[in-house]
């Protein structure tokens, strides 16, 4: 493997000496490559030695140094620098910079020509293509028996973080951490970090910021430096991809060991194995979660049909069997189609946020929103509905800043004294959310609702029968529609607003932008079309009545 300090003592280069960064001499030369170009070193792999003439930066301080950092995050194996063309020296400041990060810079007289050096290089370069190949297959052998014995992705990445001295953390495509592998050693603990929803936040939209899709196309690990609080943490960027699609990034904390070519090799080998058992754990995860998800609706709807499921299902999400439950929906409104994956991890975040509580919760997408299992609330109705309000509001203001296109509305079912009787609380539940989505007078803005705020509309809706419903329809509100339909007029319109303003006629005229007489006048045409009279009590009563229970007609 040629290093630094042998091409100083090769004989076909002699004249070539080491001005700074003598502390990396054996670093490894893996390949040569020239740099006359700005942005070559975008593209540098790593354990790759630059010759540059110094064209680039001759007239620019700034471009000097950033050139001399980067290469040395990039683990540049060495700088070779031709003098007597635009530098009579190398300058002090790149000098004083490189042996501070310790990249070797070499002086290459002036009558060696960069060709013959590539090639007299590569001669002797004793790295060669089949010992990377022995490498690479030392491991395959490796990933694939980690795998064979049936252990998972957490496994493969902890060996990786073992073998290459570094701890890692692998995020899924939405720089959500899924899990990771520390090490005794690391001065920067990940768990420390990591365990604090808001520094993971801070992770996300550092990312965001600084990585692009361009990434998909880097064959080499992407640098950075992450700030955190007093602290720098260098990480490494490596993406996980399927058809230049990334699935997830593998992100080296870069605390420990400076990565080297070999460590590269390894880290693209089980990059490779990673993708295929991602795949595979995802498509399991999703049969399970969907299994999972069956049972909860079977116990939920009360179909299950034996008590096999019942019991199976409180033994999987460890609940108790006389504890006091309720249902409680989260109905999301959003347009955009979710992938079974995006629910997943919605899902997954929602139980997190939901395990701060005291109340044990457990969240199950449905249909593109979650209903939430509750045990333990409390027993006094008026404690809980203001408890869950509590929660509510917590959640929703939660789930907001995790996304803004996200619109839900929170929809709390009664408790019941069992688990048996869940479905109890989950069919009034979902009663109530019908009732407020087709009932234009309640305010929308509350996204918060409960069944004890359409009580009276449950009971008329589950005990008066469809006859009477009809009679009350024929009597009061089919005349008004009919007469609308000829006249092209509001009048059933007009009744509904003059309730729901509880019959204050200023508020009710400003809500159908319209004057106050005007509204004085269409009263007393209704009262000529129905028949009554606003002033008489038991008729206000009915249309009061009527009004209230429209949505139901």
């Amino acid at each position: 493997m040629l290093t630094v300090e042998d091409l100083l003592h090769l004989d076909e280069l002699k004249g070539i000496t080491i001005l700074a960064g003598e502390k990396n001499i054996k670093n490894q030369i893996l390949q040569v490559n020239i740099m006359e170009n700005p942005d070559a070193f975008d593209w540098l792999t790593p354990g790759e030695m630059l010759l540059t003439t110094g064209f680039i930066f001759k007239d620019d301080e700034a471009m000097q140094k950033r050139l001399i950092r980067d290469l040395a995050k990039m683990n540049c194996s060495a700088l070779g620098f031709k003098l007597q063309r635009y530098f009579d020296e190398i300058p002090e400041s790149m000098v004083k910079l490189a042996n501070k990060v310790n990249l070797p810079i070499l002086s290459i007289p002036y009558d060696y020509n960069f060709t013959e050096i590539i090639s007299i290089i590569n001669q002797h370069h004793k790295f060669n293509q089949s010992m990377v190949s022995s490498l690479e297959v030392s491991m395959h052998n490796k990933m694939y028996r980690i795998l064979e014995a049936g252990n998972g992705s957490k496994h493969v990445i902890q060996k990786l973080a073992e073998s290459i001295q570094n701890p890692i953390v692998l995020f899924d495509q939405n720089f959500s951490p899924t899990y990771y592998a520390d090490l005794p050693e690391n001065p920067i603990r990940v768990s420390s970090i990591l365990n604090k929803q808001k520094n993971v936040q801070h992770i996300q939209q550092f990312l965001n910021e600084k990585i692009n899709s361009s990434l998909r196309f880097y064959q080499d690990p992407m640098n950075l430096d992450f700030s955190f609080g007093q602290k720098t943490i260098p990480i490494r960027i490596f993406p996980i991809k399927k058809n230049n699609i990334i699935i997830s990034y593998l992100i080296i904390w870069n605390t420990m060991h400076e990565l080297g070519p070999l460590d590269i090799i390894e880290l693209k080998v089980a990059a490779q194995y990673l993708l295929l058992q991602l795949q595979l754990e995802d498509s399991l995860n999703i049969e399970s979660y969907q299994k999972r998800n069956e049972m909860f609706f079977e116990i939920i709807r009360n179909k299950y049909q034996n008590e096999d499921v019942l019991i199976q299902f409180i033994k999987y999400y460890q609940l108790k069997t006389d504890a006091i439950y309720s249902i409680v929906i989260l109905e999301t409104s959003n347009n955009q189609s979710q992938s079974n994956r995006q629910i997943m991890n919605l899902s997954t975040r929602l139980n997190q946020m939901l395990s701060g509580y005291r109340q044990k919760m457990i969240c199950i997408e449905y249909s593109n929103s979650f209903i939430l299992l509750i045990q333990d609330p409390p027993a006094d109705e008026r404690e809980y509905l203001k408890t869950m309000n509590t929660i509510g509001k917590s959640l929703l203001n939660q789930l907001a800043k995790e996304s803004n296109d996200l619109d839900i509305t929170m929809v709390i079912g009664p408790t019941v004294p069992n688990i048996k009787q869940i479905y109890i609380s989950f069919q009034q539940a979902l009663q109530t959310l019908d009732i407020y989505n087709s009932d234009a007078s309640f305010e929308h803005s509350t996204p918060i609702i409960s069944y004890d705020d359409v009580f009276l509309k449950h009971i008329i809706r589950d005990h008066l029968s469809i006859d009477g419903l009809h009679k009350i329809t024929e009597r009061f509100i089919t005349p008004l529609k009919q007469f609308d339909a000829v006249n092209k007029s509001e009048y059933l319109k007009t009744l509904q607003a003059y309730y729901q303003a509880n019959r204050n006629i200023t508020k009710a005229a400003e809500n159908l932008f319209i004057h106050r007489n005007t509204l004085l006048h269409r009263l007393n045409k209704i009262e000529e079309i129905l028949n009554i009279s606003f002033d008489t009590p038991g008729d206000n009563l009915q249309l009061e009545f009527v009004i209230y229970i429209f949505p139901l007609l």
